[in-house]
């Protein structure tokens, strides 16, 4: 019984390993996606001007994702911190955020989105009458698969925190203060072209002779 529960352990375990989300401090892909009013949108492009940009990676047909997406967090936070002039966005922003909605499902279709599909919860576009302005894509199988695999999505909802500085962290359904509060823990843009960061110490805590010291480091300016 005891070698039962072992393995049952082990299996649980593995399995959760196997599937989990990017580790805290990974470094983000960039991604081009196209939105619902066929507008492109470059990650990195949005990183280099100081956003600090949240990306939800959904599916039309998962339950806890339209709950996510009915709840309003997104907008609210899209509303208030979205790019200045932005449609939708209100003309008192702090204009340091961007928000990003993704179906990571390569099978949804646009008439999933529009919620006039066989595959889907309602309609992702217009979810309560008011239609979303913040970019919402379904991109081609092939891009949606190499986002799934480049950002180890695992589930769906998956709401990542991408920083300027391309550290990515997942910091899931959180309404839109508290998604807000989240982008304390970035840095501050860049405003030098060479602004050294350590990103984490990979040396030796113990030793009993040399010591062997290694850093991950980050130019955090402009160049």
């Amino acid at each position: 019984m005891k070698k039962a529960l072992l393995l049952m352990v082990v299996a649980v375990m593995s399995s959760t390993m196997s599937f989990a989300q990017l580790p805290a401090g990974s470094f983000g892909q960039d991604f081009t996606i196209t939105d619902q009013f066929g507008v492109s949108h470059n990650l990195y492009n949005y990183l280099d001007q100081g956003y600090t940009v949240y990306v939800d990676v959904s599916a039309t047909w998962c339950g806890p994702c339209w709950n996510f997406h009915l709840s309003g967090a997104l907008d609210d936070l899209y509303i208030n911190h979205g790019p200045a002039g932005a449609p939708g966005v209100s003309a008192a922003t702090t204009d340091d955020v961007m928000v990003i909605w993704i179906d990571g499902d390569g099978a949804t279709t646009n008439a999933d989105l529009a919620g006039t599909g066989s595959n889907t919860q309602g309609n992702w576009l217009n979810p309560t009458g008011t239609p979303i302005d913040y970019p919402v894509a379904n991109p081609a199988a092939a891009l949606a698969g190499t986002i799934n695999d480049d950002y180890a999505i695992a589930y769906y909802p998956t709401v990542y925190r991408i920083c300027p500085n391309r550290i990515v962290t997942e910091v899931g359904q959180l309404d839109g203060a508290g998604l807000y509060a989240t982008l304390q823990e970035c840095p501050p843009p860049a405003f030098q072209n060479n602004d050294p960061s350590m990103l984490s110490y990979d040396g030796d805590v113990a030793t009993c002779g040399n010591v062997d010291v290694a850093v991950t480091i980050q130019n955090n300016g402009t160049s």
